[in-house]
Parts: structure tokens; sequence; C-alpha cells
């Protein structure tokens, strides 16, 4: 018969040396942990600045081919978005094309806490509109002034200066949304002036 033997005399962990090894672990998981939160903001922050750029890309062509494709310009409001058409905050460019037509291109914030603009096109003074962006804001300068959305900047050249910053769900502004929003800044010329 085999004798049974005792486990006392053999070596293991001691308390101490686990709660060691446990608080060592413990360290090493948040570390672990946090590394993937940050890559979390970080993949949201790339993912709105991304539809930031591409928003303030696509909606600069289609602004400039609007102003290029007039044959003049009709009037500019500058009121900054801080101008009222029916109980909307607006500022408008309005041209005049080659048919005789007149379009508006209008930048019309409901709610201007919210800094939650859109870019329109109005076609021949009808109330129907054509976004042609969203999140859009007027931005601050170098010098802490803010330009105008629209200023024209010679007989047939407008500057166009505006903001795009992808809207919460609620239809809000994040507060902090300087890590990715895109800063839009252009010149057109209109292609057909005719003097």
């Amino acid at each position: 018969m085999k004798k049974k033997t005792s486990t006392l005399g053999r070596a293991g962990f001691s308390l101490m040396e686990l709660l060691i090894a446990m608080s060592i672990s413990s360290l090493v998981m948040i570390a672990v942990l946090n590394v993937f939160i940050w890559g979390g903001r970080q993949a949201v922050i790339a993912s709105k600045s991304g539809w930031s750029q591409q928003v303030a890309l696509i909606s600069s062509e289609k602004i400039a081919q609007y102003i290029r494709n007039a044959v003049a310009i009709i009037r500019i409001d500058l009121n900054d978005g801080q101008g009222d058409v029916s109980g909307r905050k607006y500022c408008a460019l309005t041209l005049l094309h080659p048919d005789g037509s007149t379009n508006t291109l209008a930048y019309i914030n409901s709610e201007g806490i919210q800094r939650n603009g859109r870019m329109v096109l109005l076609r021949n003074g009808s109330t129907n509109e054509s976004i042609i962006a969203s999140g859009l804001t007027g931005y601050l300068d170098e010098e802490g002034y803010m330009p105008p959305i629209f200023q024209r900047s010679g007989t047939n050249t407008v500057r166009i200066a505006y903001r795009v910053s992808e809207p919460t769900k609620s239809g809000g502004r994040d507060v902090n949304d300087e890590n990715y929003a895109a800063y839009v800044r252009f010149g057109a010329s209109l292609r057909n002036f005719q003097k």
C-alpha cells in the first residue's frame, strides 16, 4: 500500500504572492483597457473628421459650380446667418444665369446656439430648397473675427467661408468639435460674366 502524503509540506503560492500577482495583472488590464478606450475615441474623431472633410469638399465644389455658371452677382445679403427669413437666420448670394433665371445660395441656421446650419439653393425665388450641405456654421479667423459666409471680392468674384462639423443625433453640436471640424475658405469667379 502506498502511503498518503500530506500536502502541508508542498511548496505553493502564498496569499501575499497571489495578491501581488493579482495587483500587477490588474494594472496591466487597466493599461490595456485605457488603450482600447483611447483607440475608440480616436476612431470616432477620425470618422467625424472624414465626414466633415467629405461634406466640405462636396459642398465647396457644388457652390463653386453654381457661382461659375452665373453671369452676374445680383445681391449678397451680408447677415452672417443673423438675418431673418420666415423665422430662420440666413445669409444669401443671389446670382443671375445665362437663361435669365435667378438662383439664391443661402446659408440658413434655425438656431444659432445649435450651430446646425445648412447651405441651400433656392431657384427663381421659390421656397423649395435643394440642400447642398448641412452641419455648417460661420467660424472665427485668427484675429477672432467672423468673416461673412459670402463676400464680394471683385465685380465677378465671390469669397466663401464656412465651417463644417458633423451634427449630433440630437441635431445640435458637440461643444468640443474643433478636433474634427473642417474649415472651408475659397473664391469663385463667374465663368460667364457679362459686363
